[in-house]
C-alpha cells in the first residue's frame, strides 16, 4: 500500500477524533454533498467501522467487505473520484 495512503488514514483518524477539524473537512467544497450519499451515511452509521475509524485500525478498515463494497460501486466511486480528499484534510487539520 503506497505511503501516502497511510498518511491519508492518519490525517483522517485526526479528523474524525476532533470535532473542530470534523467541521472544517464538512465546509470544505463537495464534502458535504459526499456525506449525504446512502453509501458513506450507511458506513458512517456502521459501529464495526465507526470503531476501526476511531482505533485508527487503518489496514482493518481497508479490508472491511462493507467498504469494499461500497468502493467497488461504480457511482459511488465517480461521486468519490471527483473528491479531493487530500486536500479537504489538510484544509480540515489548518489549525
Amino acid at each position: 500500500m503506497p505511503a501516502t495512503t497511510y498518511q491519508s488514514l492518519g490525517k483522517l483518524g485526526a479528523v474524525v477524533s476532533d470535532p473542530r477539524s470534523a467541521a472544517r473537512f464538512l465546509s470544505y467544497p463537495g464534502a458535504e454533498r459526499l456525506t449525504r450519499n446512502p453509501r458513506i451515511l450507511a458506513l458512517r452509521n456502521d459501529p464495526e467501522i465507526a470503531a476501526l475509524v476511531q482505533q485508527q485500525r487503518f489496514l482493518e478498515l481497508l479490508q472491511n467487505s462493507k467498504l469494499i463494497n461500497a468502493l467497488n460501486d461504480p457511482q459511488f466511486a465517480t461521486e468519490v473520484s471527483g473528491f479531493d480528499f487530500p486536500k479537504a484534510l489538510d484544509y480540515a487539520l489548518q489549525k
